[in-house]
């Protein structure tokens, strides 16, 4: 028998999985070709920074990379903006 503390890590590894396996029927059912690791890549490569510029706080996201934009739209998820206004910038 496993010590109670592994089945903690147990569960997370079930879900792990099973939203990992989620994910792949929903690139596969919209036909998004791309390796696992191509598309971690792809998706680690999103990434935005906020900027105060001219009294205004922007979020600005970098260009989507090979299938981040389709695997984004598989799992319906909404992509973010290139460019958001946050409001006022605070000093």
């Amino acid at each position: 028998m496993l010590p109670t503390s592994a089945a903690p890590a147990r569960a997370k590894a079930a879900i792990i999985s099973e939203r990992t396996t989620d994910l792949q029927r929903r690139l596969d059912k919209a036909a998004v070709d791309a390796s696992w690791p191509d598309l971690m890549g792809d998706l680690a490569q999103v990434q935005a920074v906020t900027l105060d510029l001219d009294g205004r706080r922007n979020r600005l996201r970098t260009d989507l990379r090979g299938a981040a934009g389709k695997a984004f739209a598989a799992a319906g998820v909404r992509l973010p903006s290139p460019i958001e206004d946050r409001g006022p910038a605070t000093a």
